[in-house]
């Protein structure tokens, strides 16, 4: 079985997809995951058939305007002045994003699909057009709960954390899927279809739910059921598969100084905010730097794609610019992180105290989320966060046992799930049941 796995967005963004690659690899099957460029060597590294995709879309992240609304939780701030000047701004980003970005994301998938294909694994982007086009299934899959209609999880739409009874959170379904359907991405990816693919509309083209026959299609979620409980009335067709956890490169071997830092002393606390960066990074090291010694702990600091900057650390802090989470999360005795869905997952699996300290509010979702387990304190937005509130969450993470107990209790269960093998098991009934119908 060939499978196109497509894929985007950050580091973080791309691992689970890179996971499952992986277990299809392992499991005796051809997998290809079409991915930005920049993780080209990382992909093939680990012997997955790479297609490159470009990475435009990544690079939006680091524009400064954008940094500056990530800090502010999405919403544009500041003087009346700033505002427009924001909003001009934005609507430059969202042009290119639309007319350059977007049908070249497009095209990269459909480069990367040839005869050889019998199944497209995508995130969105309407990369079922593509499936379509090949005349293979293509298997829907989400990093969060809310793809699929349900009375307990409302859609995208709706601000995360924010609770509706039951009923509203189906209706926020109808709701989004009349938005989308109606978007200007539905509008620009329904002409690419027809341009590009040479395919002819049909009702419906742009439900991701529905195959092109009319049923439904499979849909995956990455995620554990014991964070995100799978919605009691979700159709059989939607799975929650436990998070597609990317293993260690066994030849990949920790650099001395970090060796030697945690070996010289008591386990130190993670800190690190993944591949988004607010609009001061460096600032955000100070206040890091600071609440480290005041709550006298040690820590390592990865510093990612400049979530956090800290260039002159303390004796009792070591920097580094990556490493691989499932060789050091066991290794220390708690975690400061963004609450993005791969990180969240692999400091759950790995049974420690967890403080998140979101950029917005699906990554406070996460903290929330963990919080009310017991498994970590109330998250503590970016823009909210002080030397003190600092402080005082790296002690209580530190130091709380009970915290630490129902955080060893979650992660045995949550390591217990097999996400990729769940998932190549469901991906080969697929393919088997599409040779069966031929």
């Amino acid at each position: 079985m060939r499978v196109l796995v497509q894929s985007y967005g950050s580091r973080g963004d791309v691992e689970p997809y890179l996971a499952l690659s992986c277990a299809l690899n392992a499991a005796g099957h051809e997998a290809v995951l079409c991915a930005p460029e920049k993780f080209g060597s990382w992909i093939s590294g680990l012997g997955v058939e790479f297609a490159p995709s470009t990475n435009a879309q990544t690079d939006m992240l680091a524009h400064p305007l954008i940094r500056e609304i990530i800090e502010d939780n999405g919403k544009v701030k500041g003087s009346r002045a700033d505002r427009q000047r924001k909003r001009r701004g934005l609507k430059e980003i969202k042009a290119q994003l639309l007319d350059e970005v977007l049908p070249t994301m497009m095209n990269d998938v459909k480069n990367a699909a040839d005869d050889r294909v019998d199944l497209v694994v995508y995130r969105d982007l309407h990369a079922h057009y593509v499936a379509e086009w090949l005349g293979v299934p293509a298997v829907l899959t989400s990093l969060e709960a809310d793809v699929v209609p349900s009375r307990y999880y409302p859609s995208g739409l709706v601000p995360a954390g924010m609770k509706l009874p039951k009923p509203l959170n189906l209706l926020s379904h109808k709701i989004s899927d009349v938005l989308v359907r109606s978007s200007v991405v539905t509008r620009r990816t329904s002409r690419w279809r027809a341009a590009e693919l040479g395919l002819p509309s049909r009702r419906g083209q742009s439900n991701m739910l529905a195959a092109p026959g009319g049923g439904p299609v499979t849909v995956l979620n990455a995620l554990s059921a014991h964070l995100a409980p799978p919605a009691p009335d979700w159709p059989k067709w939607v799975h929650t598969t436990g998070f597609w956890e990317l293993p260690t490169d066994p030849a990949w071997t920790p650099p001395r100084e970090l060796e030697r830092f945690l070996a010289e002393g008591e386990p130190p606390v993670f800190v690190g905010f993944g591949s988004i960066a607010g609009a001061d990074p460096r600032e955000k090291g100070r206040i890091v730097r600071a609440a480290i010694a005041a709550a006298g702990v040690r820590a390592v600091v990865v510093e990612g794609d400049g979530g956090v900057v800290i260039d002159e650390p303390d004796h009792n802090i070591l920097v580094l610019q990556s490493v691989p989470y499932g060789w050091l999360l066991p290794r220390v005795r708690a975690a400061v992180h963004a609450g993005g869905t791969g990180t969240t997952h692999a400091v759950t699996a790995a049974g420690i105290p967890q403080l998140v300290v979101p950029f917005y509010n699906e990554q406070g979702e996460w903290g929330r989320q963990l919080s009310a387990l017991g498994a970590a304190p109330e998250p503590v937005r970016q823009r909210d966060l002080t030397v003190d509130r600092l402080t005082a969450a790296l002690r209580k993470i530190a130091q709380d046992e009970r915290i630490a107990s129902t955080a060893r209790e979650l992660g045995e269960r949550v390591r217990a799930e097999d996400g990729t093998g769940t998932a190549v098991a469901l991906l080969e009934r697929v393919h088997h049941r599409t040779k069966e119908a031929v």
